[in-house]
């Protein structure tokens, strides 16, 4: 059941590549090449890139680095071109302190934040073809992550942060990420009911 379950998901990550590509700015020319919010860089509908949009990073990093039966993207070129400029667009979606928008512009969403750098050190750490240049713009992200917290309690917001942070360890070898990914779990566990449950 397991092994079958597996092949169904590799379908489905298959099947959504084209639509992800789609929303891919691939122009490596483009100021917003490796941006997948095409409202912002293709329809100009919006004047801010949602930085959420860069957690499609992982399924086209999966089918990149992984050989399976119908995979035509395994080790393309073209495809390594666009996980490279995914890694290197990030710095330009973020602002100063490392943070992204979600819904507004100048909103630094921490959710938005966590989920894009979660996506992104994962494909990192996956595919090694990080360049140098963008784990630092990764960990200006991680501080933004470390330091910052939202008024709510957003339990998947931390629950997420922690996985991105824990990423930044494996990626950079700091153990300063580790300490803090360990520190949002704590917190995560406190904001957990007796019954189970988080608060959101």
């Amino acid at each position: 059941m397991i092994i079958k379950n597996q092949y169904i998901l590799k379908d489905k990550i298959l099947q959504s590549i084209p639509r992800i590509l789609a929303l891919l700015d691939k122009n490596p020319f483009s100021s917003s090449f490796g941006s997948f919010d095409r409202k912002y860089w293709h329809y100009k509908i919006i004047d801010f890139p949602c930085g959420m949009q860069q957690e499609l990073v992982l399924p086209l990093a999966y089918v990149w680095k992984t050989d399976f039966e119908g995979n035509k993207y395994y080790q393309l070129p073209r495809v390594r071109n666009y996980l490279e400029g995914i890694f290197s667009y990030h710095e330009i979606c973020c602002h100063k302190d490392g943070s992204v928008d979600d819904y507004f512009p100048h909103e630094r969403a921490y959710g938005a934040t966590g989920y894009a750098l979660a996506a992104l050190t994962e494909a990192a750490l996956l595919t090694g073809i990080c360049p140098e240049k963008a784990n630092k713009s990764f960990e200006k992200s991680g501080e933004f992550l470390a330091q910052y917290r939202e008024s709510g309690k957003l339990s998947n917001h931390l629950a997420i942060a922690a996985c991105a942070l824990i990423n930044l360890f494996k990626l950079t070898g700091n153990q300063i990420w580790k300490v803090q990914s360990d520190k949002l779990v704590d917190e995560l566990a406190q904001n957990q009911h007796e019954e189970g449950w988080f608060r959101e």
